[in-house]
């Protein structure tokens, strides 16, 4: 992920974000994922630039968003301002964006 990605050599980039606490699940040495992929050398962290707010802002109001869903909104608007259309995520609180595609990169454990 990053804003300087590298093509893919067999088509266009692919941009993907991933939230945090898919992060957190990688970094914490007692989780069950905490093998499987943990550092990536395209790695860019998103931040909020000027654009930030005009983005945020329409994601707020259609979507009417109030409360702790701000964080989620938050970062649904960086994913967009960047170009990232894909968020690894096993938050479910993320279906409220239609412009982002979330996927759960987490097998379900049983």
């Amino acid at each position: 992920m990053g804003a300087h990605p590298q093509p893919h050599p067999s088509g266009p980039w692919r941009v993907i974000a991933v939230a945090t606490n898919v992060l957190v699940c990688a970094h914490r040495e007692d989780s069950p994922f905490h093998e499987a992929g943990l550092e990536s050398p395209s790695l860019v962290l998103l931040a909020a630039t000027e654009g930030h707010w005009p983005t945020l802002r329409p994601l707020l109001q259609k979507c009417r968003i109030a409360g702790p869903a701000v964080h989620e909104a938050h970062i649904a608007a960086l994913c967009l301002q960047h170009g990232v259309r894909e968020l690894w995520s096993a938050d479910r609180d993320f279906w409220r964006f239609p412009a982002l595609r979330v996927v759960n990169p987490l097998p379900k454990t049983g």
